[in-house]
């Protein structure tokens, strides 16, 4: 399934390079930056790439364009989402390493919230102190979260969690 901005070349393009396609999908100006991440391939994690991906295929499939221009009112909330569908994914699948000793699973859990306020803020702060750069691409956007909520869950959980997608 393949996505587009360009609403005045992207049926050309699909029906051209896609000829087997069947649904073409139109997102909001306000998904550029993940679009444009997507379609030059700059996240280095393709793991995240194919998830980024899928949910952004699902979002436009369900919701139309209508509806995510008024979940989605400008660029940041978008790159907010998706960096979180990442961190969201990620702490599954370090949870899932302590699959059979729950106790452990549970207590780890717990300090999951925590954890994700302390990076809320301290990703807000950093915006303020950057506001001047404007909005970031949001490949760099993406690997910087990720490896801040890396450093806080670490400290929260006190020893490092799987290293995985692109939390270093």
């Amino acid at each position: 399934m393949p996505m587009y901005l360009d609403k005045d070349r992207g049926p050309l393009i699909v029906t051209t390079w896609y000829p087997n396609a069947l649904t073409s999908c139109w997102v909001p100006v306000s998904f550029n930056s993940v679009m444009l991440a997507l379609r030059k391939k700059t996240i280095s994690c393709h793991f995240c790439h194919d998830m980024i991906l899928n949910a952004a295929g699902k979002m436009a499939l369900q919701d139309g364009i209508h509806r995510l221009n008024a979940q989605f009112l400008s660029e940041e909330d978008v790159n907010k989402h998706f960096i979180l569908l990442v961190i969201n994914n990620y702490l599954l699948t370090a949870l899932h390493a302590f699959q059979k000793n729950k106790k452990k699973r549970l207590r780890l859990k717990r300090k999951i919230p925590l954890a994700k306020r302390k990076w809320a803020m301290k990703r807000e702060e950093r915006h303020r102190a950057e506001a001047y750069l404007g909005c970031q691409p949001f490949h760099y956007e993406l690997s910087r979260s990720c490896e801040e909520f890396y450093r806080i869950l670490k400290n929260e959980w006190g020893f490092s969690p799987l290293q995985i997608f692109l939390m270093k």
